[in-house]
Parts: structure tokens; sequence; C-alpha cells
């Protein structure tokens, strides 16, 4: 797997009215330096993983300690890959289960059987989804939040604990 960085392009202007364009767009960010003069940059929103229910976010701590739910403007950044990888942004850690009922970690060993995870809208709403993952063995496991609101992989049920939010920081932000 490999990582695709994007650089931020930077647009350097002067005497232009820079506060309106940016605050017309989610992609644009506005900031001043007394060296430069105003600066925009264009950039690509962070997403997270979000739990309605709790209106936490998946939070990492080290690469050993299981995922848990905490608040959003502690998580990570996240990217959910064409090969259907949860990944941190700008690492090689993707979402891993590790068995039913098991914790959920990071891994950089990112495989088919364990680390791909596909996202199907519960019937009740377009945002909140199943995120889930297909064992070598068959068997489906949801992502979904335990006790200490740890992440884990279980048998998937129609259940508050196993719908999340891939969705940008902003839209979580504007929630809270």
């Amino acid at each position: 797997m490999k990582a695709l960085l994007i650089p931020q392009v930077v647009l350097l202007c002067s005497g232009f009215a820079l506060s309106d364009v940016a605050s017309s767009s989610p992609l644009l960010s506005l900031s001043r330096s007394q060296s430069t003069g105003t600066v925009l940059t264009a950039r690509r929103p962070s997403n997270v993983i979000f739990h309605p229910s709790t209106g936490n976010c998946v939070l990492r701590t080290t690469l050993t300690a299981p995922l848990k739910l905490g608040p959003c403007n502690e998580s990570d950044a996240w990217e959910y890959t064409p090969q259907k990888f949860l990944t941190v942004k700008g690492t090689y850690y993707c979402l891993q289960a590790t068995g039913s009922d098991k914790p959920t970690r990071l891994s950089i060993n990112s495989s088919e059987s364990d680390s791909q995870w596909d996202m199907n809208s519960s019937s009740n709403s377009d945002t909140k989804t199943h995120v889930y993952t297909k064992l070598e063995n068959g068997n489906s496991l949801c992502l979904a939040v335990g006790p200490e609101d740890v992440l884990f992989a279980g048998p998937c049920l129609n259940s508050d604990a196993q719908l999340f939010e891939f969705t940008t920081r902003d839209k979580v932000q504007t929630l809270g």
C-alpha cells in the first residue's frame, strides 16, 4: 500500500478580498503573515470516523493499544482508500480486525481478509453506515463500540453501537 501525497496549493495575493473567498469555501483557509501578507491555501478537509450515538470519534494512542472513542478534536485524520482500507492519513497504519468480538487495532500489514472495510448505509439513515470486513472464512464482522469505548469487530447487528459516519472534521465540529 502506498501513500498518496498531494501538496497544498498556495496562492499569494495582495489587494484582493480573500476573506470573502475563504469564508465561502470549506476547502480554503485564510492566514496572515507579516512577512508575506495574506496567504490563501487550498486543502482537502480532513476526515474522521464519527460515532453519532456518542458524539465521539475514533482515536489512536499507540500502535499496539486498541482504538477507542474520544473527542473529535483529538482524532487523527483518516482516509478511505480505493482498495477499501481505512488508514490514518499520512501513515501506513490501517484499521485491522483481529477476530470476532476482539478489539480492533492499527497495523502496517494490511490484507484483504482483515483490513479491507466496506460501508453499508443503515436502512434508517443516509449518512450512518455499518463498517464491516469479510474474513477468509466468509463471515462478516462489523466495527462496533464496546465497554470503555473500545472499538471491536463483532457480528453485524442492527445496533446504534455499530453505526458510524466517515465525514469531514468540519462537519463534526459544526454538530458539536
